[in-house]
């Protein structure tokens, strides 16, 4: 599918009850959502060839980016999500940023793989930010966010360096069978976070 095409498919007017559906595509050319107001999507399993820049857009209903390949680096800075956020089972090629995000729902990361810098900072969370074994294999970013349903990061892996500095948890704080590099082995799991409910490590 062309960019121009799905991005008009992705901006049809929010359809309270349906989802457009977008599942399986191949898109080869660079995909501008800058800004833009999108509706209810289902692009499971799309394969993005070129980059994805987001920055700034609405997602006024559900988002669904489940096992989806991200070939190139994805730029989601700034957008708000305003439902549950699945990337679950996604793959990151490239460097992803999601910095300055809010997800009225859940930012759904489960067993997601990224293969660059993954920038998850300065997030606001109102549901649970879920890493269940998700891959970090280069440096991780967390500075400053604040998640207001929980955290939770059951068996996640991070091979590079992971900065939790700021980061606040108002509910469960899961940080059970977390993997370290070496180097910091002997830390306490993502030690940087402050936990105001309930912590599992």
């Amino acid at each position: 599918m062309r960019a121009a095409e799905l991005r008009a498919a992705m901006t049809a007017p929010l359809t309270v009850g349906h989802a457009c559906d977008l599942r399986g595509l191949v898109v080869d050319e660079p995909l501008d959502l800058g800004g833009a107001r999108i509706g209810n999507v289902d692009l499971t399993g799309t394969r993005f060839e070129a980059p994805v820049i987001a920055r700034g857009a609405v997602f006024g209903g559900l988002a669904w980016f489940r096992d989806c390949r991200f070939a190139m680096k994805v730029d989601f800075a700034g957008a708000v999500f305003g439902n549950d956020a699945r990337f679950d089972g996604a793959t990151f090629l490239g460097d992803a940023t999601f910095s300055g995000c809010e997800f009225h729902g859940v930012g759904d990361f489960d067993l997601a793989d990224f293969h660059g810098a993954a920038f998850l900072d300065r997030l606001q969370v109102l549901g649970n930010l879920s890493l269940e074994r998700t891959r970090f294999r280069g440096p991780a970013s967390f500075e400053d966010n604040e998640c207001f349903g929980g955290l939770w990061c059951h068996d996640a892996q991070f091979d590079g360096r992971c900065n939790t500095a700021g980061m606040e948890v108002h509910g469960r704080t899961w940080l059970t069978g977390v993997k370290l590099p070496r180097l910091l082995s002997g830390q306490p799991a993502l030690s940087g976070i402050r936990s105001f409910g309930y912590r599992w490590s």
